[in-house]
């Protein structure tokens, strides 16, 4: 399994003040050095964006700023994670919803790991996050690369109110892994 880039020991390797200031949530930081013709697209050593880092953090307004600055709400690091992963995995519900209304897909049609947002949101036990994903049309049965649900992680690592949204809203319970065979 790939390390994402949020799990490294990370520095600042190769990031422009407009990274720094949108990792920090300085939203008016942000926007100024928008103005002054900072690059949105620009990317990191991982293959991050500002919006990535922004999103990683929980800044909602830094994100809005950026998105109305033109940044690709679907676009993806080396691990291809899309900002909605980011905000996700790490519980970040209001950043998770400004995502969403700026077209974030629930489900990317470009993730080869079939490691979506509700799978991390599962395995983090964010059960609100959780119930946002499902209500906007997240498979509660949608497979990862190693054919586990979000049902999987969450079962695993104890996140009984996550469980509990996860089956209210159907998930089968005796779906097996690809562990086993």
């Amino acid at each position: 399994m790939r390390q994402h880039e949020a799990d490294r020991d990370e520095g600042n390797k190769g990031r422009t003040p407009l990274y720094l200031a949108a990792k920090d949530g300085h939203h008016k930081t942000v926007s100024a050095l928008l103005a002054a013709g900072a690059d949105l697209n620009t990317l990191d050593e991982f293959g991050s964006t500002p919006l990535h880092l922004a999103a990683e953090n929980g800044h909602p307004e830094t994100v809005s700023a950026l998105l109305t600055a033109g940044a690709d709400v679907n676009t993806h690091d080396e691990c291809d994670w899309t900002p909605l992963h980011r905000a996700a995995k790490n519980g970040h519900h209001e950043t998770v919803s400004v995502l969403l209304a700026a077209g974030a897909y629930v489900i990317d049609p470009l993730d080869p790991w079939r490691n979506t947002p509700l799978h991390l949101a599962a395995q983090n036990g964010h059960h609100e996050i959780v119930s946002v994903f499902l209500a906007a049309g997240a498979d509660v049965n949608t497979l990862d690369n190693t054919d586990r649900t979000p049902l999987h992680p969450a079962a695993e690592n104890g996140h009984l109110e996550t469980v509990s949204v996860l089956l209210t809203a159907g998930a089968d319970v005796n779906i097996l892994d690809g562990s086993v065979g």
